[in-house]
């Protein structure tokens, strides 16, 4: 009876033991995948790149980003409100710049993005500034650029 006493208790130890290890490992990986809070230096700029096709939500492939480093880059919709949402109460954040390049979202994303930046304007009195390569703009990347103050482009564009 004492060996199965033993036995038991042998086993136990062993369960809880392993509970409480993967316990900590789940804490451990939680707490270090979290991206920390960036530093904002003050007179801080927010520069958006805007170019190709605009998603409503960006999707998380890992695949993408160790084949195709460009992916990391898109701005999505989700992203996009996001952002402008944490410029709009950041104090160190004057202003967004918008480098916008040859567009080819829908046009009610383009209504939304548009809606979004003169909402950021009206909101917090923060200026908005669009520029555009040596290509220039294509008719939605301008639609987007009106929504700013200031609209920047190179002379031969």
């Amino acid at each position: 009876m004492k060996f199965f006493k033993t036995l038991l208790a042998s086993i136990l130890g062993v369960i809880i033991g392993l509970l409480f290890f993967v316990f900590v490992g789940i804490i451990i990986v939680s707490s270090s995948s979290e991206e920390p809070e960036p530093y904002v230096r003050n007179n801080s700029v927010l520069k958006i790149s805007i170019a190709g096709n605009i998603p409503s939500r960006s999707q998380e492939n890992p695949f993408d980003r160790m084949f195709n480093r460009a992916v990391g880059d898109h701005v999505s919709l989700a992203s996009l409100k996001e952002n402008l949402r944490k410029a709009r109460s950041d104090d160190n954040i004057k202003g967004v710049w918008m480098e916008i390049s040859s567009v080819s979202a829908a046009w009610s994303t383009l209504q939304e993005v548009h809606k979004l930046v003169a909402q950021f304007k009206k909101d917090s009195d923060k200026f908005v500034y669009a520029s555009t390569d040596d290509i220039g703009y294509n008719e939605k990347g301008y639609y987007l650029a009106t929504a700013a103050d200031s609209v920047f482009s190179p002379p031969s564009s």
